[in-house]
């Protein structure tokens, strides 16, 4: 993220300010999607557009490449158009959903509980997950961008989870809603995370320790911070939500 980037977080808002090189890129962004029906034009207002510079550590050429994917996805897949009832058979168990409690900064807080799991579809899975990412986007207030995950991991082993939606839930989220996770939260996670926890935290201290001389990714370096965060906040989730 740009040093010139600020967040405001007097009130806990996530909305960045944008400076003007920040802004000509936005409008770059625009000028090259070109012109869109109303129907998707709502997805690249200067908000959308800068998450999705965000996401590509503000590449103007990456950034476009990635928002017509979705807006191509958005056209196909029309995710706005998901039913409930198309989906409830997926929501039985209470696997994922909205709360009716937000958290300290007043943003919409999404649950999930992996170990309730009721599904083989991998579509149904998806489709389901795309609803539940719609409806906490359409809920979150005005001056924020992103939302918090709980997951509940009370249950959990290894046989609920499934490599083949794994990886396409890690596809939708990371191309299609970019920048819209701010922290998510792990309570009760099994003793075989801990291993994986130690050694994520001392790469990322590694990586901040020493970012100029080895040079990793920063999409690697995102993907650190966020780990690091859910530990972090799994130890006060209780102060965090109150």
């Amino acid at each position: 993220m740009s040093a010139d980037l600020k967040k405001s977080s007097s009130n806990g808002s996530e909305k960045s300010l944008i400076n003007e090189e920040q802004q000509a890129k936005i409008s770059e962004i625009r000028r090259l999607i070109g012109p869109l029906p109303e129907k998707l034009a709502i997805y690249c207002s200067d908000a959308a557009i800068a998450r999705y510079l965000r996401a590509r550590n503000w590449n103007v050429k990456k950034a476009t490449k990635m928002l017509k994917e979705t807006l191509k996805w958005r056209a196909e897949y029309k995710p706005e158009e998901i039913r409930w009832e198309e989906v409830a058979h997926e929501a039985e168990t209470g696997k994922i959903y909205r709360s009716n409690y937000i958290d300290k900064h007043g943003r919409t807080v999404l649950v999930m509980r992996p170990s309730c799991q009721n599904s083989k579809s991998t579509k149904g899975q998806i489709r389901y997950l795309v609803y539940c990412m719609e409806n906490a986007i359409l809920n979150l207030p005005a001056d924020q961008e992103q939302m918090v995950w709980l997951i509940d991991f009370n249950g959990f082993n290894l046989s609920h989870i499934s490599l083949k939606v794994t990886r396409e839930t890690a596809h939708v989220l990371q191309e299609h809603y970019p920048e819209r996770l701010g922290v998510a939260i792990l309570y009760n996670p099994p003793k075989f995370f801990e291993p994986f926890w130690t050694v994520t935290i001392l790469i990322f201290v590694f990586y901040v320790l020493f970012f100029q001389e080895i040079k990793l990714s920063l999409r690697f370096l995102r993907m650190s911070l966020k780990i690091a965060q859910m530990i972090i906040y799994a130890q006060y989730t209780k102060i965090y939500l109150s």
